[in-house]
């Protein structure tokens, strides 16, 4: 968060929004680091390898799903 909110600041982050999969308030990728259920390529920090999102699931390299992100499923 302290990275997003610098970077808010500065004005060169993307804002937040709805996750429309859960309604709920979500923050870019951008600033995620790997300890985060869903760090992503998407994130400042990933390296080749990072899993990437497919509609609204993280999937790793290997096809397997890391993530979901519709609750209940």
């Amino acid at each position: 968060m302290r990275g997003y909110w610098l970077s808010l600041q500065n004005a060169q982050a993307a804002k937040a929004g709805i996750n429309p999969n859960t309604g709920t308030l979500h923050f870019p990728d951008t600033f995620k680091t790997p300890y985060h259920e869903s760090f992503s390529a998407e994130s400042k920090w990933a390296t080749k390898g990072a899993p990437t999102w497919k509609e609204d699931k993280l999937v790793a390299p290997d096809g397997k799903v890391v993530f979901q992100d519709k609750p209940g499923k």
